[in-house]
């Protein structure tokens, strides 16, 4: 790869090597860069809080949470689970199913 994150070349070429769309795919991130990178690829991007971007302004996701160990925090909220339960694939495929923008200013 010649360009790094928020360049959406990376998301390209795995697009590319799988063979399958970007709606057909989630990313998850943890940084604007990466968060930007999906989008600019047209690929879904749930966003995991990480302590280098706690605060970062996040738009755009479909979800955004504080990690994948648990579903408590999670805007849109883990359908089905208890709160202290992790997160799953089948939250991954809820969430874009969904296909909602959510931001940390929503809700």
């Amino acid at each position: 790869m010649r360009d790094k994150k928020p360049h959406p070349e990376a998301y390209e070429a795995c697009l590319r090597q799988l063979a399958v769309g970007p709606l057909e795919t989630v990313a998850i991130e943890d940084s604007p860069g990466g968060v930007a990178a999906a989008r600019a690829a047209h690929v879904p991007v749930v966003v995991t809080r990480s302590a280098y971007f706690m605060s970062a302004t996040i738009d755009g996701a479909i979800a955004i949470g504080p990690g994948l160990h648990s579903c408590r925090g999670w805007q849109p909220r883990c359908a089905f689970a208890a709160a202290d339960a992790p997160v799953t694939v089948d939250h991954l495929r809820d969430w874009h199913a969904q296909m909602e923008s959510v931001s940390q200013f929503s809700g």
